[in-house]
């Protein structure tokens, strides 16, 4: 995994505070009524932490996209096992995973004035692991950027995070951005 240096990992944490806050603030908009956001904890991982970090025999319900452009990977907004069953049958729920999933992506493409665009999502459910399986990434990737972030919505606590896998070569134009 590459090591990331102290400021190379503050960039990387700005830029998930600021995609945590216009995913509130979209979200708010879209419920009508306003989501609040516990400070999004944000760090670079190699993927056995992340299986630590997230528990390799959790289940998960995950949004899945891939993003195109300068800065090529893919993000999964995944919420944990608590919230798949509503995950699955409320379509206002995958609604918000995609405008969490652009959010961070628009968030991204503002701080950097780099091109980025998303795919069209997929939906899945499953383990770590199964989750990278079935979305056609049998191999682990090296390393990751990781995001906890909690949406409180009118006393009830919704926890999720946001991967980035960057492909290989796109970290470096990424930080670069930020002149790290």
């Amino acid at each position: 995994m590459q090591q990331l240096t102290t400021l190379q990992v503050e960039a990387l944490k700005e830029i998930s505070n600021i995609g945590a806050g216009h995913a509130a603030t979209a979200l708010s908009r879209l419920l009508d009524h306003t989501i609040q956001l516990e400070p999004p904890k944000a760090e670079w991982l190699d993927f056995s932490e992340l299986e630590a970090r997230v528990g390799s025999k959790k289940h998960f319900a995950v949004l899945n996209v891939y993003v195109l452009g300068d800065i090529p990977g893919r993000l999964l907004v995944m919420f944990d096992h608590r919230n798949t069953l509503q995950f699955a049958a409320d379509a206002k729920l995958r609604m918000a995973a995609a405008i969490v999933a652009s959010s961070y992506i628009d968030a991204l493409g503002e701080l950097t004035r780099m091109k980025m665009t998303a795919s069209k999502p997929s939906y899945t459910y499953g383990s770590l692991r199964e989750i990278f399986e079935t979305e056609g990434s049998a191999a682990s990737p090296a390393g990751v950027f990781f995001v906890e972030s909690t949406f409180l919505d009118r006393g009830e606590t919704i926890y999720g995070h946001v991967i980035f896998v960057p492909d290989a070569g796109s970290l470096e134009p990424l930080l670069a951005a930020f002149g790290v």
